[in-house]
């Protein structure tokens, strides 16, 4: 058979010239991807191999003047469970979703009972439904718990999942179904956490995905620190992470609060406003050496009318009309214009004192027949008539320089706070364009506190710096920035004025705010134990037609050796009067110079108290540490132990000496916390695995679980405390930080209070 050449070598051919080509395709591509498109398969490589992620630092902490943590990050969990399995296979499918259901529907009860005794606020019955639905759902992913109503968060009101602690997590592990890994997940999540739960909250701020107000907000490129930049590269079919740019975490930001003296003015202030049926109210406690802000309090009554609750920060924006305190401002920069004397005065005809038709200024205490007041006893008074006589009669001609004035004492003045929520004051000025100045109608008004609205801050400052003999500071929130416990950057207290007036015209100012508690308008509030200097005021205002009184009573203590400063403002329906604010500041003022147990031993006993005070049961080992920092003998079983830590007993008098005896018990029992105070009734009560609820305030009287029963931990007890324990032969003065009970203000003290305006 003859070869067929002619049919077979074209095909040939044509087949070899088509590998040919191919060949020549391929090593032309190989070229291009090897030099032109080197570049792009380059980043293709790179892109599999390769990731680039950030890495987020921790935010720092905020923290009180004694280091004490006010805001820290803390991780949480949300906690989800799966229902339907993940496994691929379907031998795996079927033999993993078998053990969670057997260990779901044989266990349910004792899951619902377990998660009810972590969480006693979940009800087991919807639980169990809810649980029901999301199995029969066969849902992936299903949050733990039921969706809950956020409280602090903002906004207020949306949905989110129950976050849980790692001490809860832990519980929970414990559980049937709960305990296998691959049906329930716990993520992790970095939430803000305030120690001291809402305490001075409007101050602090919030931060929840983001810083949103108050210190959080100001100081957010402090706390929030830098990221750090990392990639992933795969060698030799590993992944190794390397750092291309290292984190930096945020810096600890210390703040001049106090926490101890931040409690004592919000419990005092809450007191007071649910005792007068207050609508609002605000308090400032300021050190008068460096004008550090120790306390700052704003609360407002909640919208269902019980309690009350942080609103907006009114100590730095309410912007509000000062009433009376603004009057000695006014005598202040009329002395030292030399204008006036301390001596001179004006004879005053009646209540009512017509500066035009239809322009009139009142007081509130009737004045028989036309008298002679001076200075003194105008502030003392709190005299409208006398004090817009006078203002009048040396600045009717040139009512810009007592506007000036103002300004130059420190009143006015623009602090330039760092935090946000500050207004700077406003007063009527006849250069101000946004409003018609009628000099006989705005004048009066202004120097009995009318025609201006200023914050507080501003109020208490100038009043600190009174005490200050005219050394005014602008007000410190922060002390500095810290890391790892050193401090990086310090903020040293900056002056004001060097001098807000002469020297004689701050003592006379200081002898009237001295006389106004001894003799005058709050003589009903002086304190036995504290002497302390200030002002009343009341400004009247109508909202939505019904009349409020903004009252404050605002000064500093001791009076001889100022140490804080204070305002305490509210506003209520009428009739109100700035004495009322008074008995705060006194409550106040004696519960922090208790607190102070350098000036503890200095406070005035009443006739026949014992000079050992009251000493309740608890913590013995800081009753002795109280009793020795006061000089007071005592005898005590235990001397001293490793970390302080708490050894719980009882006192007893033997003699004149506290003796202060161990209590024995064991951690199976519950404990005898009668007679404890409350901060270490729930200590104790707490370790132990109990759940504390607390009724009133005060001491603990009852206990709902008795003494001996055997311990189970999640077991809720409740704790029954006395307001006030009258014991026979007692003192009146309490230990720290309770303050000395005071009577309450007596008719004449609410009548002489009236003039305040």
């Amino acid at each position: 058979m003859n070869f067929p050449s002619k049919k077979i070598m074209p095909r040939f051919s044509l087949i070899s010239i088509l590998f040919i080509l191919a060949c020549a395709a391929v090593v032309v591509k190989a070229f291009c991807v090897m030099t032109i498109e080197r570049k792009e398969w380059n980043e293709k490589r790179k892109a599999h191999t390769y990731r680039e992620y950030s890495i987020s630092p921790l935010r720092g902490d905020i923290l009180a003047s004694d280091g004490r943590i006010l805001a820290t990050m803390m991780p949480q969990y949300d906690v989800t469970i799966d229902f339907c399995t993940y496994e691929r296979t379907r031998k795996t499918i079927l033999d993993d979703q078998h053990r969670r259901d057997t260990a779901y529907l044989n266990h349910k009860d004792e899951i619902v009972a377990g998660v009810h005794q972590i969480f006693p606020d979940i009800d087991t019955v919807k639980y169990n439904k809810y649980l029901d639905s999301c199995f029969y759902a066969r849902g992936r992913g299903c949050p733990a718990f039921p969706q809950q109503v956020s409280t602090i968060s903002y906004p207020r009101g949306q949905k989110r999942n129950r976050l849980v602690t790692y001490m809860q997590l832990c519980e929970l592990r414990k559980l049937p179904l709960f305990k296998y890994r691959s049906s329930v997940g716990a993520h992790e999540v970095k939430v803000r956490n305030m120690p001291h739960g809402r305490l001075a909250g409007l101050t602090i701020g919030l931060f929840k995905d983001s810083a949103r107000y108050g210190i959080e907000k100001t100081y957010d490129s402090i706390l929030a620190g830098k990221p750090g930049r990392c990639h992933n590269e795969k060698v030799r079919n590993r992944i190794m992470s390397v750092v291309d740019q290292p984190v930096e975490n945020g810096l600890d930001v210390m703040t001049t609060l106090d926490i101890d003296m931040q409690d004592i003015c919000h419990q005092t202030l809450v007191d007071e406003m649910m005792r007068l049926n207050a609508d609002s109210g605000n308090c400032i406690l300021m050190d008068v050496t460096n004008g550090d802000v120790k306390a700052i309090v704003s609360l407002r009554k909640r919208k269902n009318g019980q309690g009350y609750e942080e609103g907006v920060n009114y100590s730095l924006c309410g912007m509000q009309m000062p009433g009376s305190v603004f009057k000695p401002c006014s005598f202040m920069v009329a002395m030292d214009d030399g204008r006036i004397k301390m001596t001179d005065g004006v004879t005053i005809q009646s209540t009512v004192h017509t500066f035009s038709p239809g322009n009139s200024i009142k007081d509130d205490h009737a004045i028989k027949g036309a008298k002679w007041q001076n200075v003194l006893q105008i502030i003392e008074g709190s005299l409208n008539t006398g004090t817009s006589i006078m203002i009048w009669n040396h600045y009717k001609d040139d009512p810009q320089a007592f506007i000036d004035g103002v300004e130059r004492v420190g009143m006015s003045a623009d602090l330039k706070l760092p935090l946000r929520a500050y207004h700077k004051p406003y007063v009527a000025s006849p250069k101000d364009k946004r409003r018609h100045w009628a000099n006989v109608w705005d004048l009066p008004r202004l120097s009995i506190g009318y025609s201006s609205q200023i914050p507080p801050i501003n109020i208490v400052n100038f009043y600190a710096g009174i005490a200050n003999n005219g050394k005014l500071f602008y007000p410190r929130f922060i002390k500095g920035y810290m890391k790892n416990g050193q401090m990086v950057q310090e903020f040293p207290p900056q002056v004001l004025r060097k001098q807000m007036a002469k020297p004689e015209v701050i003592a006379y100012m200081q002898d009237a705010l001295r006389a106004v508690v001894q003799t005058g308008t709050a003589h009903g509030a002086a304190s036995k134990y504290v002497p302390f200097s200030g002002k009343t005021g009341t400004a009247n205002m109508r909202i939505q037609g019904i009349r409020y009184n903004n009252v404050t009573f605002v000064g500093y203590f001791p009076s001889y050796q100022p140490r804080y400063a204070l305002i305490v403002n509210m506003q209520k329906p009428s009739p109100a009067y700035g004495n009322m604010c008074a008995h705060a500041f006194r409550i106040i003022a004696e519960r922090i110079m208790a607190r102070n147990q350098g000036q503890r031993n200095k406070l005035e006993m009443p006739e026949g108290s014992s000079q050992v005070p009251y000493l309740q049961a608890g913590n013995i080992m800081a009753t002795s540490r109280s009793l020795q920092s006061l000089g007071i003998p005592f005898i005590c079983e235990v001397q001293k132990t490793a970390n302080n830590v708490p050894v719980w007993g009882r006192p007893q008098m033997d003699a004149t000496e506290p003796h202060l005896m161990k209590t024995e018990s064991t951690d199976s029992v519950v404990p005898d916390v009668t007679g404890y105070g409350l901060r270490d009734a729930v200590y104790r009560l707490e370790s132990l695995g109990l759940r504390v609820q607390v009724k009133g305030q005060g001491t603990v009287v009852l206990q709902s679980l008795a003494a001996g029963t055997t311990i189970k931990k999640g077991t809720r007890i409740t704790l029954t405390l006395s307001n006030e324990r009258k014991k026979k032969n007692k003192p009146v003065a309490p230990a720290a930080p309770k303050a000395p009970a005071a009577a309450p203000s007596t008719p004449s003290a609410a009548k002489s209070a009236g003039s305040a305006v």
